[in-house]
């Protein structure tokens, strides 16, 4: 899915933030450098691990009834993914976003946070919008109900179940949903 305004035309969403964060840093911290290198190969890795999962989804999908032994490679693969994704938004979260608070005041990154908003499309949020939902635990999937904006709250109403139907598909279970917020 292209963004119009990212140049590189990928999403902020499972993957890296839009290729203006970093060097918006890396102009205002020297120190940054230190970590780029850690940061593009956990990328690289990532947007690999990105493509087989959604590739092997496609897949299972399509064939409406998967074997066990191809759902349980999705599942594997899936696993892998969450354990770098994991692993890597605990290395930004203790090394980068700490440079990003030092260095940024609160209008600096509301016009970075402004500018990555308009590179999330539509039908990228059909996806991600749900599957956030059903990734988080309930307190936090509750937590950011209340928080979020209104359309983002109706997206989720309007594609949970959806969402559910596709992983149930793909994994053989139904995932946790997150209620709706009254």
């Amino acid at each position: 899915i292209a963004c119009s305004a990212c140049p590189s035309g990928w999403l902020p969403c499972f993957l890296p933030p839009p290729p203006f964060f970093f060097p918006a840093l890396a102009d205002r911290v020297p120190t940054y450098l230190e970590h780029r290198q850690t940061l593009e190969f956990d990328h690289e890795r990532l947007e690999k691990m990105v493509a087989l999962v959604s590739t092997s989804l496609a897949r299972l999908t399509a064939a409406r009834v998967a074997a066990k032994d191809d759902r349980s490679r999705v599942v594997d693969a899936a696993v892998e993914l969450r354990d770098l994704m994991s692993a890597h938004l605990d290395f930004e979260d203790r090394e980068i976003l700490t440079l990003f608070e030092r260095h940024f005041d609160a209008d600096d990154y509301a016009i970075l946070d402004a500018r990555a908003r308009r590179c999330v499309s539509f039908r990228h949020a059909l996806f991600s919008v749900p599957w956030l939902m059903a990734s988080l635990e309930p307190a936090s999937a509750e937590k950011l109900q209340s928080e979020a904006p209104m359309s983002l709250r109706a997206l989720h109403q309007l594609t949970r179940a959806g969402y559910a139907r596709l992983a149930a598909t793909a994994l053989g279970r139904q995932p946790m949903i997150s209620a709706p917020q009254r």
